[in-house]
């Protein structure tokens, strides 16, 4: 090969990668949700398309906002943002405030993974134990209902159980059974809910725990049978380090993009009661928002939670 055709060869290459690395950087933000009336300029056609659930948006983009709208973004540097007023916005000017990022955030990263879930999730699917709990169904229809995830993994010391009032003056009974149905703990409370601290009962990492709520010692009247699972300490270091991160792209800022992505982030990691804390407070203050119901009413649904 002649030293022409070597050169024109490499030019061509090094052009296409400099085109590849450009297109790259400049995608900035990614579309976490949408309600309303929300469009992002075509360049090509010079049109109007609405945006949509996991759009990326490029720096030569163009936002234009209705009225009663709501759009939440993730920034490659993990900041999410939220704009609810009627105007234009190009997209390189959101990035004003905001810090440049050196490389792709875990949050927006994750917030990518979150797309490809939801585009593939079966709403109808069930919560499978993937680490051998046993789960042992009651014959007898519920009778107290329990305010809890049917199971959840716990990282936490302190464990809050709640559940349903039933009646007026009743009186509950409280039990912590283990995996060989020993029993670790019992109390009656009027109250509906009860804290207790994982290390004070010298809970086991790596176990699982079932507990349950009756009117009374003789257990004629019982709630089912829950069941939560003590995380090895490492995994619980790992999880919280990870959820530091994400609030620390965000500088602190709980926005409801960035609760929203910690609800699926502790969903993913099967730390139920703490998302479906987080899915209910989004929900409330965004309800119009399909991306937000869809995510609580279909953790709902696969959990076999009735709110």
């Amino acid at each position: 090969m002649t030293n022409r055709k070597f050169k024109i060869i490499f030019f061509i290459i090094f052009f296409m990668i400099s085109i590849t690395q450009g297109f790259a950087q400049s995608e900035l933000f990614r579309v976490i949700a949408v309600y309303g009336e929300a469009f992002v300029k075509d360049l090509k056609s010079n049109e109007w398309n609405k945006l949509s659930f996991g759009k990326k948006l490029n720096s030569y983009d163009i936002i234009k906002l209705g009225k009663n709208v709501y759009l939440g973004l993730v920034y490659k540097s993990g900041k999410t943002i939220e704009l609810k007023n009627i105007g234009i916005y190009k997209v390189k000017d959101l990035t004003n405030n905001l810090k440049q990022p050196n490389s792709t955030s875990m949050t927006y990263k994750f917030a990518d993974f979150i797309f490809n879930e939801v585009s593939q999730k079966d709403s109808e699917g069930k919560v499978m134990d993937e680490k051998g709990a046993v789960m042992r169904e009651r014959i007898e229809k519920d009778k107290i209902k329990l305010y809890m995830p049917r199971n959840s993994n716990i990282i936490d010391t302190t464990i809050i159980f709640s559940w349903y009032k039933y009646g007026e003056n009743a009186m509950y009974y409280f039990s912590l059974l283990d995996k060989f149905d020993r029993l670790i703990y019992e109390t009656e409370t009027s109250d509906t809910l009860i804290k207790l601290n994982v290390i004070n009962l010298n809970l086991l990492e790596d176990n699982h725990y079932y507990w349950s709520v009756a009117l009374n010692k003789e257990k004629n009247t019982i709630s089912r049978e829950y069941w939560f699972y003590i995380e090895q300490k490492e995994n619980s270091k790992m999880i919280k380090d990870s959820v530091q991160q994400i609030l620390a792209e965000n500088n602190f800022e709980e926005t409801i993009a960035c609760k929203f992505i910690l609800a699926n982030f502790y969903e993913q990691h099967k730390i139920y009661d703490k998302a479906l804390k987080l899915y209910r407070e989004v929900n409330s203050k965004e309800p119009e928002v399909e991306q937000y119901h869809f995510a609580y009413k279909s953790m709902l649904d696969r959990l076999g939670i009735e709110e």
